[in-house]
């Protein structure tokens, strides 16, 4: 359902663009990356997607009027801690934005608290157990039944293999994992670089690195993407401008 959908998607069905990316290009940078997705339109224009990964386990989605950033913790070697904050980069934005704020929708609610398990105040109701709350109707006669993209995501992370850690070795990466392989590339060589040599992580002591965000913007075909989505995807040093948070 289209209120199911991240921001940027539903932004992307008010244009009309196919939701298969005809090129994916990324940008390194220090402390981590920007990965574009191209999605053509008419009169010489394509819309780019832009996500951010950052180390060392922040990502950062296209967003529309909407940003989103995403923190995926490590608790220990099989589990992770998933924060997500949503907010509208200045107050102009939140004024005068049409975009309808995605509401959490009921099958990505939690269980009762409890102190029986760590985090036990952020459990989701839907997990492997019970099939991710799935529809079966709807999952058997129109479309995949977990409801939303956060949901669907959880169900392939968690059900990749036998046992929560998986052999790398054994995968078969396509050109649509460009991103996954650059993210691994960089947290090995941050891991190495301090190990052998005493470096701190990129991003450890520069909070610069973080100023960064997601973007959806339309770019002439004639102009470098990367240039196109420069300036709604960087946040300046001096910029104070008060936020208002919407989510997390």
């Amino acid at each position: 359902m289209n209120e199911q959908q991240p921001a940027q998607q539903r932004a992307a069905n008010k244009l009309g663009v196919d939701k298969t990316p005809e090129d994916v290009e990324i940008f390194d940078r220090e402390a981590g990356f920007t990965y574009g997705a191209k999605r053509a339109l008419n009169g010489g224009k394509s819309l780019w997607r832009v996500n951010q990964f950052i180390l060392p386990f922040y990502t950062m989605p296209p967003g529309a009027d909407q940003k989103a950033a995403r923190a995926f913790v490590p608790v220990d070697d099989e589990n992770c801690v998933k924060w997500q904050v949503r907010w509208y980069p200045t107050e102009e934005v939140t004024k005068n934005t049409k975009e309808k704020v995605r509401e959490s929708f009921p099958e990505e609610s939690y269980d009762p608290p409890t102190n029986a398990v760590p985090f036990g105040h952020i459990r989701m109701k839907a997990k492997r157990s019970n099939d991710y709350l799935i529809d079966w109707e709807t999952h058997k006669t129109r479309r995949i039944g977990i409801a939303g993209v956060n949901l669907q995501d959880v169900c392939v992370t968690e059900n990749e293999g036998p046992g929560p850690i998986m052999d790398r070795t054994k995968e078969h990466l396509c050109a649509g994992d460009i991103s996954t392989i650059k993210a691994r590339l960089k947290l090995l060589d941050a891991a190495k670089a301090l190990r052998e040599k005493g470096t701190v992580p990129p991003g450890a002591q520069d909070p610069g690195v973080y100023r960064v965000r997601g973007a959806s913007i339309v770019v002439p075909d004639d102009v470098n993407w990367i240039d196109g989505v420069k300036d709604a995807m960087t946040v300046a040093p001096d910029n104070h401008q008060r936020t208002q948070t919407i989510g997390s």
